[in-house]
């Protein structure tokens, strides 16, 4: 079977050998050193003395791992900025040096490497599915950001497993693994994500277990045992964790950090058109049929944009009287037309024991109650982040009822803020 890889080892260790289609590559050392370092900690995670040495085959070119998988018989669902598996006791990746930072390489190579340890010596190959992903994912360290920040962990668990939308699988389904694992594997629903479920189970289990933890996955009787209450088991674990953050009614909120739980766990990104249909994670058509929403309309749909969610945010600080400010990034223009993108984002500070505080919810990747010294600071952090090009102003209020145009010419009735004097004041 051809590899369409050049059969020179580029580099080499008596745990692996690197093989590549890339002759200038210089990031071979790296990568050698750091799965080195990753095979010593994944071997001493599960209890095993040795390994043999393994192929890795890097991949620069896309079309050659897209043939390569072809030949195997598998759809490449996965050939994208960064991809692995494994095949035959080999570790297979492809990697675009333009679109990955070289941290996110050895993360690659070691979740495969950890699946090829576990096939070939937990289960004999008999892989039980939801263990194999889950233990990749917690060992490799791509979920850094879950495993270092508690705070971190307990806004991802709300968003990515309890949220209201969301729903938990049977444990069979955690078998399917395919091209629908990362959202949905029954082929009916978008409602839960097969990665997610099975990080958090593997997660539970070694701090349940500890360092009984690699006994118990080498013991199949036993995991056959506990998967019928498995899931189950892991939520009410989590939930009796976070259960003091949890306040069920918007009304009996308090602190800015219960907000944020709220919000976490019933708003969702969207919109309510003129015939109060619902429109989740999707503009598409909303310019002529959206219209800003009320407080009572937010909690009752739990739905909103950022422009909503910042009326929500602002209703909670007003209503303690705790110093906030909108602000809002967009470009000049009159109208926003059909199929734009109205280049537009809405978000608030607070100001609280001397501190201003950025509180974002509806931009996931920033979704957080973000401190700083000073109010240059914060927004300074917010442009140097994004929307950088763009004109922010800030907005003293977000009036109900406006289309997205109406809305759009109400907040370029104020002056902009001139962002080098921020980007002076922050130096």
């Amino acid at each position: 079977m051809d590899r369409f890889i050049n059969d020179d080892i580029k580099i080499e260790n008596k745990y692996f050998s690197i093989y590549s289609d890339d002759n200038e590559l210089e990031l071979y050392p790296v990568i050698l050193n750091e799965l080195t370092n990753k095979r010593k900690e994944i071997l001493e995670f599960l209890n095993i003395e040795d390994f043999p040495k393994t192929r890795v085959n890097f991949y620069r070119n896309k079309d050659n791992i897209i043939n390569f998988r072809t030949q195997l018989g598998e759809v490449p669902y996965q050939i994208n900025s960064k991809a692995g598996f494994f095949h035959d006791n080999e570790i297979y990746a492809y990697v675009d040096k333009e679109k990955v930072h070289n941290g996110n390489i050895p993360i690659l190579f070691a979740h495969e490497y950890t699946h090829l340890v576990y096939q070939n010596l937990i289960q004999q190959n008999n892989r039980i599915t939801w263990i194999d992903e889950g233990l990749a994912q917690y060992i490799s360290g791509e979920r850094g950001m879950q495993e270092k920040y508690p705070y971190f962990f307990k806004y991802w668990y709300y968003d990515s497993i309890i949220r209201r939308d969301k729903e938990l699988p049977k444990i069979e389904y955690l078998y399917k693994h395919g091209s629908k694992y990362g959202s949905f594997v029954d082929n009916e629903t978008n409602k839960y994500n097969g990665y997610s479920i099975s990080y958090l189970i593997v997660k539970y289990l070694v701090e349940k277990y500890k360092d009984k933890f690699s006994e118990l996955i080498k013991n199949e009787e036993k995991i056959y045992n506990i998967e019928p209450n498995i899931i189950n088991e892991t939520i009410e674990y989590y939930n009796n964790l976070f259960r003091p953050d949890l306040v069920p009614d918007f009304n009996e909120l308090s602190t800015p950090e219960e907000l944020m739980d709220y919000m976490n766990l019933n708003i969702l990104y969207g919109w309510v058109d003129n015939e109060n249909k619902e429109h989740l994670n999707d503009l598409k058509g909303f310019k002529p049929i959206y219209h800003t929403m009320s407080i009572e309309e937010i909690l009752s749909y739990k739905v909103g944009t950022c422009i909503d969610q910042v009326q929500l945010e602002k209703y909670f600080f007003d209503k303690y009287n705790i110093e906030n400010k909108i602000y809002c990034h967009r470009l000049y223009r009159e109208e926003i037309q059909e199929g734009d993108n109205p280049n537009m984002h809405c978000f608030l500070i607070f100001h609280m024991n001397d501190n201003w505080y950025f509180f974002e919810h509806s931009n996931c990747p920033k979704r957080g109650i973000h401190k700083f010294d000073s109010l240059e600071d914060a927004l300074n952090w917010r442009i140097s982040n994004e929307f950088n090009d763009r004109v922010l102003t800030e907005i003293p209020e977000i009036p109900v009822g406006l289309t997205i145009n109406e809305f759009n010419k109400y907040v370029n009735s104020f002056e902009s803020i001139n962002i080098e004097n921020i980007r002076n004041k922050k130096r």
